[in-house]
């Protein structure tokens, strides 16, 4: 009876999770075009990055287009709860300090959560002054920044030019990221010798046929709408006035992630393999098709794609989430576990790790953890008070 009754309450906590991921998913794509490689999902190197507007901790207001016309400019997202986030500000400051007179310009987005409170704010004041940080502390309530870029993990960073075009993108953050950063910074500062041609040629980003694009761009304000159904429809116009155009490929497949059905997975999988097929390195294109595939039960030709995205990005979060679900359903529960607790240190806030690693857990016959887990998720979507249930 007790078995039944957590079996119960686990498929009742996933039916509302699929419903709820779906229409995140939704929230999440809607803002840009998907992503390559690195810290975004939905954004790569050498595209122009959404705009957003932000407060300070001061409660002002700062839009990410007033950095336009700025030789360079760092977009860090980071949390007080993220310890990999200190580096990254520590870093930026010194930057700041350095070249702050000769045009840099830093703004943190502090991602503690969708809903800021006033224990979120002592801590980004603690950090601040801890820090002793000089850049303006945007605070995301709501996170419509964090999904506009499609974040993957806490901390990220961007590093954009005098259009707002990304130039150089990092998810998480390890000393060697630092390095990296400052050399994008002095080159677009000219205090630097730029890179050859030839390895610009390698950033440009794809030019599609305008009517391809002009679909495409209708599809993300449908979705803005809230209007899926023309939205998709909108975005399969695009795929077929431009077979080349890896965007709206990689934004319906996910979109058809979420409905779930026979027909929609196929879809999504014939969608994912093109995208791959033109674009080999994009990770979110890898990745969407191992989901198509783990979600139609191909569990281990899923785990060669995750294995891929790993490989090219070891910091993608929602790559080494699914890659620990396919470890438990091949039967490996201690590397499954160990590939969630690193899911979590990248991005604990993630609820799409919490619905892998539920999912895993009732693979396992643990469907009390599971039901917990799928709560969790819930509880990140909908900005609950976790209940502290424990797996």
């Amino acid at each position: 009876m007790v078995g039944s009754k957590r079996g119960a309450q686990a498929g009742m906590c996933r039916s509302v999770l699929h419903g709820a991921v779906a229409l995140a998913a939704v929230g999440v794509m809607m803002f840009a075009i998907p992503n390559a490689v690195a810290a975004f999902k939905y954004l790569k190197t050498g595209m122009e990055v959404p705009e957003f507007t932000l407060a300070t901790m001061k409660g002002e207001e700062i839009a990410l287009s007033s950095y336009r016309g700025n030789p360079a400019t760092i977009v860090l997202f980071w949390a007080t709860w993220s310890p990999r986030s200190r580096p990254a500000l520590e870093d930026a400051q010194k930057l700041l300090a350095e070249h702050g007179e000769k045009g840099l310009k830093v703004l943190a987005v502090n991602v503690n959560r969708v809903d800021i409170n006033h224990k979120d704010r002592q801590e980004i004041q603690d950090m601040k002054s801890e820090l002793g940080l000089t850049m303006p502390l945007a605070v995301d309530n709501g996170l419509a920044a964090y999904s506009g870029f499609g974040v993957v993990a806490t901390p990220s960073t961007a590093v954009l030019d005098k259009d707002g075009k990304i130039v150089f993108e990092a998810a998480s953050y390890l000393r060697s990221t630092g390095t990296d950063i400052r050399e994008q910074v002095e080159v677009l500062l000219g205090l630097r010798e730029p890179p050859s041609e030839e390895a610009v040629a390698e950033v440009e980003v794809y030019k599609p046929v305008r009517k391809a694009l002009l679909y495409y761009n209708l599809g993300r304000n449908l979705l803005r709408l809230g209007n899926a159904d023309k939205a998709m429809s909108k975005l399969e116009e695009s795929v077929e006035a431009d077979e080349k155009f890896t965007a709206p490929r990689i934004l319906l497949g996910h979109l058809l992630l979420g409905e779930k059905s026979e027909k929609s997975l196929a879809r999504a999988e014939e969608l994912f393999r093109g995208a791959v097929e033109g674009d080999p390195e994009n990770v979110s294109a890898i990745c969407g098709l191992g989901e198509a595939l783990l979600e139609q039960g191909k569990t281990d030709e899923a785990g060669e794609f995750f294995t891929k995205a790993i490989e090219l990005n070891p910091a993608y979060t929602p790559a080494v989430a699914n890659m620990a679900l396919v470890l438990a359903r091949q039967g490996k529960s201690e590397e499954s576990r160990k590939g969630f607790e690193s899911a979590l240190e990248l991005n604990p806030l993630d609820a799409g790790t919490y619905h892998r690693r539920a999912e895993s857990l009732e693979v396992q016959d643990n469907l009390s953890g599971a039901a917990a887990d799928y709560r969790r998720a819930i509880e990140i979507l909908l900005d609950l008070p976790a209940t502290g249930d424990k797996v």
